[in-house]
């Protein structure tokens, strides 16, 4: 895995998966996510909603079970719909970037699609968990950016320190961190 891109986990770390969807003409996947952000004023959001654009996406492969492990139909066409099913919870786990799916999960996946000859070069994992359903998504891609509603873009550096700065509060004590909903152990 790139330098670049393991520094960028710890952006997502606790990282609210709001959308995932597919545009096959462009053959790029959008993934929308709530990030931490710390904010210099009380009345500021304590979240930075985001677009993470990945292109060109060489492959998909996503798992939907019960919590017994019983696989729920899921396809690339209503992937959007069930990732918006679990309502935005967060992410966790310290890596996302170039992370090979487990056996299981290439043995027995709801979809595993290939939308280009030539391979990828980077792979990006994503999971929802409830109480009743899990859902593992793996998207291979080349290039990634990140903008904002407005369509401003985002560097990866700056998002890293915006999230190191974060979890520097968080250890800290600082309250702006407590509209999150994380605490820090003790």
């Amino acid at each position: 895995m790139s330098e670049d891109l393991q520094e960028l986990d710890i952006v997502f770390e606790e990282a609210r998966l709001v959308g995932i969807e597919y545009d096959r003409l462009r053959r790029s996947v959008m993934v929308d996510l709530r990030l931490l952000r710390l904010p210099l004023a009380e009345d500021e959001p304590h979240d930075l909603l985001v677009h993470l654009r990945l292109w060109p996406v060489g492959r998909v492969l996503a798992t939907l079970t019960d919590i017994d492990g019983t696989p729920i139909e899921l396809t690339l066409n209503n992937l959007t719909s069930e990732v918006t099913r679990f309502g935005g919870l967060a992410l966790y786990g310290q890596e996302f970037f170039d992370v090979p799916p487990p056996d299981k999960a290439l043995s027995a996946p709801q979809f595993d699609v290939t939308l280009r000859d030539s391979p990828s070069v980077h792979s990006i994992y994503l999971f929802q968990q409830d109480a009743r359903r899990s859902l593992d998504v793996w998207i291979w891609f080349d290039h990634l950016e990140f903008r904002t509603l407005d369509g401003k873009s985002l560097q990866p550096p700056w998002l890293v320190a915006e999230a190191k700065r974060w979890w520097e509060a968080l250890s800290a004590g600082d309250p702006r961190t407590a509209k999150a909903g994380i605490f820090p152990i003790k």
